[in-house]
């Protein structure tokens, strides 16, 4: 199971390729350059996972999570139909985050806004899975 976690983190990670450089050179003007991002990737296995109840949690991601600061990528969604011996589909929503550092985590875990969506879908989370990771960018390359 953690070999499915880190190939998702390494998914997500592949996805942001385009929008790192513009994130990083943000982050150096502001001194940050070498603190790694933090990639903060929630699973959400839902008691009531009817297609109602899982839109209305992604729609509260949406809402509220997305324009929250210091969030580099922002991604929610549902199990894909790949079916592959190493899929681990026992979620019904997924939520992607990279942040510029641990405190733009922090921060965001102490926000109004995610507490509030904590609160509003709490009683259907059946169960949570959290996989936090530092992610270290590659070096520059020569063009």
């Amino acid at each position: 199971m953690k070999r499915v976690a880190v190939l998702a983190a390494i998914l997500v990670l592949i996805s942001l390729a385009p929008a790192l450089p513009s994130a990083l050179s943000a982050e150096k003007g502001k001194g940050l350059a070498k603190a790694p991002l933090v990639a903060h990737n929630v699973f959400f296995a839902l008691t009531d996972n009817s297609e109602a109840a899982k839109k209305a949690l992604l729609d509260d991601c949406d809402k509220l999570l997305a324009p929250l600061p210091g969030i580099v990528f922002y991604a929610a969604g549902t199990p894909s139909d790949m079916s592959r011996d190493v899929n681990d589909r026992d979620f019904d929503v997924s939520l992607h985050v990279v942040f510029t550092n641990k405190a733009a985590l922090e921060q965001y875990l102490a926000a109004p806004k995610h507490l509030e969506l904590v609160e509003k879908h709490k009683a259907n989370f059946k169960k949570i899975r959290v996989f936090d990771s530092d992610v270290h960018r590659p070096p520059k390359t020569k063009k």
